[in-house]
């Protein structure tokens, strides 16, 4: 058997050649068709100077050129760094510029907004949406953007230069070699650029298959890929462990529920990952509840704390219909290539975060040393799937990576513990744990119990400065139905459930802001 040194590698799998690997709409590309556009495109970067050890910035949606720009990429052992296709300008260049990229690719929705502040610093490459697109989605897309495209005459189009003569290219590329950058919070909670090796989304995919599929690959299934690809999640669970596993793909551009219940409901997918605020409209919409969810095998939820009242409308859904998958928690970070465990069905613990993958390990650490199993702490995550560090950072990453035995771990900035047989209990981020009135508080502890009030579809509780008491909290909720009534419900909950320094001194009804990953934008509530 060959060694498989990266991704490209990963994917070309020849017992798939004929099996369809990607849905777009109504165009199905099989892997034969997905390889030979991504030599295309390897042959393409080749010609215009790029090279291994290179790095080339995509700011796409997810596209067919999406992914065979990532995979064309990396068989010539070129660096991918992976931006949200919505970033301001000033952002897509100092991204652009922090990796020292050679080639620029967006999308035609959205160039003419930033084309002229941009070209002249990189060859700048301009991705059809309507690209591998098929009938009647191939005239709507091409008409919702026709009338954006204008001033681009100077522009490279994507869509010519891979008609351009096919060179022949090798691939090249180590296990341990970068290849995709990451932009997120970081630990500490301040903007990184997270490098991720070939290897890193070797393993994990590896991980994860054995996980979420188990004996579901005996013949082709669908994973729904709603995910961006510049979210490790995205990149990782839903496109490559699926591609590198003879699995479907179907991409959805722009995530929308109407669209998703429509393909749960014609039975059409059987794996799919996502955010709370993607499940959580997906179980209040009304046809959520389809014979269709009897083909799903298989739903993981991360990125963020998964509400109790989430999980039991999906699992009552499914099982309504005679289905037999459940809503998973997991944990994972960026740092970590997106996961690291999942509380799955058959080894479920109430509250917890599940067990390691088999390429990762969790411990809880104090000032350098291990702590015995049970003790509450800092959740420290080691393994094949741990990062190669913060680019261009080496402060930092030397901040929240330490060496202990024969392994390099990683400082997770969250609190928790990790029980007798390994599972992972969350409890909140470290830097949301606040001291009121001198006693510890975790905020998390006060969602949960507000989110209990019917009417709260979702809560946050933030940590606010008080002009004598030094720190209290304060409650943010999303609520649907009479909010006279709800706010009462949650006051009088409050009084009987929550200790005195527990109780949130201010309460506000107000649309929770959620970042570019989903999440909820702390820095946004108080603006």
């Amino acid at each position: 058997m060959a060694l498989i040194n990266n991704l490209y590698q990963d994917i070309k799998k020849e017992q798939f050649a004929n099996k369809i690997a990607l849905q777009y709409f109504g165009q199905k590309i099989t892997y034969k068709k997905l390889w030979k556009e991504i030599d295309k495109v390897a042959s393409v970067l080749t010609q215009f100077g790029i090279k291994k050890g290179d790095c080339i910035s995509i700011a796409l949606p997810n596209v067919v050129c999406a992914v065979t720009l990532l995979y064309g990429a990396n068989k010539i052992g070129a660096v991918c760094n992976m931006m949200h296709p919505l970033l301001p300008v000033y952002k897509l260049r100092k991204y652009a510029q922090m990796t020292k990229s050679k080639m620029l690719f967006v999308s035609d929705v959205v160039v003419n907004e930033y084309a002229d502040q941009l070209f002249g610093d990189y060859k700048l490459v301009v991705c059809n949406t309507e690209q591998y697109l098929i009938g009647v989605y191939k005239w709507a897309v091409k008409s919702q953007v026709a009338q954006k495209r204008r001033n681009t005459k100077n522009l490279y189009n994507f869509s010519q230069l891979i008609k351009t003569k096919v060179q022949p290219t090798q691939s090249v590329g180590e296990y341990d070699q970068l290849a995709i950058i990451m932009h997120g919070g970081g630990t500490t909670g301040e903007e990184k650029a997270v490098m991720l090796s070939n290897g890193n989304f070797i393993s994990t995919q590896k991980s994860t298959i054995d996980v979420i599929c188990g004996d579901h690959l005996e013949k082709q299934r669908c994973m729904l890929c709603a995910l961006p690809l510049f979210h490790a999640f995205g990149l990782g669970a839903c496109l490559h462990t699926m591609l590198a596993n003879g699995i479907k793909v179907l991409l959805l551009p722009a995530y929308s529920t109407k669209q998703a219940v429509k393909l749960i409901s014609k039975g059409k997918i059987n794996y799919m990952a996502g955010v709370p605020t993607l499940f959580d409209g997906l179980t209040r919409h009304k046809d959520f509840p389809s014979k269709g969810l009897r083909k799903l095998r298989y739903a993981f939820c991360g990125s963020d704390r998964l509400p109790k009242s989430v999980k039991e409308r999906f699992d009552n859904a499914v099982k309504s219909v005679g289905g037999t998958a459940t809503l998973d928690e997991g944990y994972g970070l960026t740092e970590c290539t997106g996961v690291s465990c999942v509380n799955t069905k058959p080894n479920f613990k109430q509250d917890s975060m599940g067990l390691c993958f088999s390429n990762s390990v969790a411990e809880v650490f104090e000032n350098g040393k291990k702590m015995p199993r049970g003790t509450q702490g800092e959740i420290c995550i080691g393994g094949e799937g741990l990062f190669l560090g913060y680019f261009d950072d080496e402060k930092t990453t030397n901040q929240v990576v330490f060496q202990h035995g024969q392994k390099r771990w990683l400082k997770t900035g969250d609190w928790g513990c990790v029980d007798q047989d390994g599972y992972i209990y969350y409890k909140d981020r470290i830097k949301r744990i606040a001291k009121v009135g001198g006693i510890t508080v975790f905020p998390s502890d006060v969602e949960r119990e507000i989110e209990k009030v019917e009417g709260v579809a979702r809560c946050l509780v933030a940590v606010v400065a008080h002009p004598y008491k030094g720190s209290v909290l304060k409650a943010f909720l999303e609520v649907e139905g009479d909010q006279e009534q709800i706010l009462s419900n949650v006051k009088k909950t409050c009084r009987q459930k929550l200790a005195k320094w527990e109780r949130p001194v201010g309460i506000e009804i107000k649309k929770l802001p959620l970042t570019a990953s989903q999440k909820i934008d702390f820095k946004q509530l108080n603006s």
